[in-house]
């Protein structure tokens, strides 16, 4: 996780000889943040029928920062679709396509994500993928 940005630390040595100490030896270090990416959590292979949606509400993200800020969901041979109640907003797409970009607080997209359903095109039989990529406001992804 991210340090707090800028913070500097002293660190001070004395060295005894067993009968004197030496004179104290003193050095600033400065900690430097850094950005971690976000982690998603999916579920294995999932099985359905044609035009049958299928619930995934083991999706979700998480970002140790907390600067979590979208997560974008593409599917291929079907269409994607999530409940908005839980305050998330879809920021680029739409819902029930192949694509929408949830945006707001890791609580909201992780609540927009719990109610995500998965519709296979009618009369398709084959594989299909799903793909979650969340950004953090650094930039960060997974």
């Amino acid at each position: 996780a991210a340090s707090t940005p800028g913070v500097q630390r002293q660190v001070q040595v004395v060295v005894s000889d067993g009968a004197a100490l030496s004179a104290p030896a003193v050095a600033v270090i400065n900690v430097t943040a850094t950005n971690d990416a976000p982690v998603n959590s999916v579920p294995g292979a999932q099985v359905t029928l044609p035009g049958v949606p299928i619930g995934l509400p083991t999706l979700s993200v998480n970002d140790v920062d907390a600067n979590l800020a979208t997560a974008r969901v593409t599917v291929t041979n079907g269409a994607a679709s999530v409940s908005l109640a839980g305050g998330a907003t879809i920021s680029a797409g739409a819902n029930n396509s192949t694509s929408l970009t949830l945006a707001g607080t890791q609580a909201q997209i992780n609540a927009a994500l719990a109610t995500l359903a998965y519709t296979p095109t009618p009369g398709f039989w084959g594989a299909a993928t799903l793909t979650l990529l969340a950004t953090d406001a650094a930039g960060a992804t997974d």
